[in-house]
């Protein structure tokens, strides 16, 4: 869809989310049709949302938990920096909208978006890391996954990256040593 590629090249080196107005001009459409089509911003923020969903779903990465816990942790790592570095512009207008300029309660839409980006990634993250998770015991095996949240996040990666301003390879390389010394 033409407003949604727009809206994807309009957001890649951005500091603010486009206006409607911006975003018409670059899809060639009136502003009237982005309301007509997704009701409001927040409503072309959560389909740029979903379609990215969407993406990371098609391109699963099927990491059995029997293969060797260094192959798992490198084709994990691999995976989730492809995600990271593809969906950041989106990620960057999620945290505005969330925290930044625009200081406005996030629409149910975009929360939906990212509660189903963060379930699932702890539902890979349990399978990938299963028997370290179980090993971790009783107490521990939460700890474990959450600290695992954290560290394959987005944000880590946006402080790897930006904070820091780290390249990605290296930044690839720190993932994997954090997220290797909590599973080792």
């Amino acid at each position: 869809m033409a407003i949604l590629d727009a809206y994807a090249e309009l957001i890649a080196d951005a500091e603010l989310p486009p206006t409607a107005a911006e975003l018409a001009a670059r899809a060639g459409v009136s502003p009237r049709s982005i309301f007509t089509h997704f009701g409001d911003m927040d409503g072309v923020l959560a389909e740029a949302g979903r379609r990215a969903f969407d993406w990371v779903v098609e391109g699963h990465v099927n990491i059995p938990p029997e293969l060797p816990l260094d192959e798992r942790l490198d084709r994990f790592v691999d995976r989730q920096v492809e995600i990271l570095e593809r969906t950041a512009p989106l990620y960057r207008v999620f945290r505005t909208v969330r925290m930044g300029t625009r200081r406005q309660k996030c629409a149910p839409a975009v929360l939906e978006v990212l509660g189903r980006v963060d379930r699932l990634r702890r539902r890979y993250l349990a399978c990938v890391f299963d028997w370290e998770l179980a090993s971790a015991g009783a107490l521990g095996e939460t700890d474990l996954l959450e600290a695992l949240m954290a560290v394959s996040s987005w944000g880590s990666w946006e402080t790897l990256r930006i904070e820091q301003g780290l390249d990605e390879a290296t930044a690839h390389r720190v993932m994997h040593r954090l997220l290797g010394s909590l599973v080792h």
